[in-house]
C-alpha cells in the first residue's frame, strides 16, 4: 500500500524550532537528536508506523522538502528496479507517492546507471540536479521540481534493501560531509526496521 505523510499531519518535534523549518538548515545538534528521536520510535513502534514516523523525523530535521523511502528489487543482471515505498512532504510540496513513473523504476533503463553501481557499491549520492546528465536532470529536477537531491542507501541483513531520497525543490543546497554521514547512520537504523517487518 502507497502511503504519504505531509507537514500538516506531523506535531513537529520540540527540539526543531521555528527557525529551523524556515531557514532550510540543520545543525549537527539537531540531527543527533533526531536520529535519537527515530532510534526510540523503532523500539517503541510497529514496523510501518515507526517507517512514517521516521521519515517526517528526518525531513523536518534536515530541512527538506521531501522525504522518502525506495525499495528494491535486484534483477540478474545486478539492475535495480526501484518503488517508492512511503514520503513525507512539507506542506505546499507536491507527493510524489502516487506518481507510477516511481513504481518499477528501471535505473538502468532510466538513464541513472550510475547511481545503479553506486547504490550497489553502497555510496551516498548527493548533488545539486543541475550538475546531472540531462536525462537525470528531465526525471528530477523538470519533472519533480527537485534542484538538490540526497541518496543514501539502505542494508538490510548485509544486502542492499533500498534507499532513503531527501529532495531540496527550494534551494540549491550543497550538503555538508556530517549532514551525509549523520544520514547514513538514519539508513542504517531504517535498515534496522526493514530487517525486523
Amino acid at each position: 500500500m502507497l502511503t504519504y505523510l505531509n507537514a500538516s499531519s506531523i506535531a513537529t518535534p520540540n527540539w526543531i524550532g521555528w527557525n529551523m523549518s524556515k531557514n532550510k538548515t540543520m545543525d549537527t545538534k539537531c540531527l543527533l537528536e533526531a536520529l535519537s528521536s527515530i532510534a526510540s520510535k523503532l523500539c517503541s513502534s510497529n514496523g510501518e508506523e515507526a517507517l512514517y514516523e521516521i521519515l517526517s523525523t528526518l525531513g523536518i530535521a534536515v530541512g527538506v522538502d521531501r522525504t522518502y523511502l525506495f525499495d528494491f528489487t535486484i534483477t540478474a543482471d545486478g539492475n535495480l528496479i526501484a518503488s517508492q515505498r512511503a514520503e513525507w512532504v512539507e506542506v505546499g510540496q507536491e507527493r510524489q507517492i502516487a506518481n507510477p513513473e516511481l513504481q518499477n523504476f528501471d535505473m538502468e533503463a532510466s538513464g541513472f546507471s550510475d547511481w545503479n553501481e553506486r547504490m550497489l557499491a553502497g555510496e551516498v549520492i548527493a548533488s545539486l540536479t543541475s550538475h546531472l546528465p540531462a536525462a537525470q536532470q528531465e526525471v528530477l529536477r523538470e519533472k519533480q521540481g527537485i534542484l538538490s537531491i540526497v541518496f543514501v542507501p539502505v542494508f538490510s541483513k548485509g544486502k542492499l534493501w533500498g534507499a532513503i531520497g531527501y529532495d531540496d525543490c527550494s534551494t540549491e543546497r550543497e550538503w555538508k560531509h556530517e549532514e551525509i554521514e549523520a544520514l547514513r547512520i538514519a539508513s542504517s537504523i531504517v535498515g534496522v526496521l526493514c530487517y525486523e517487518s
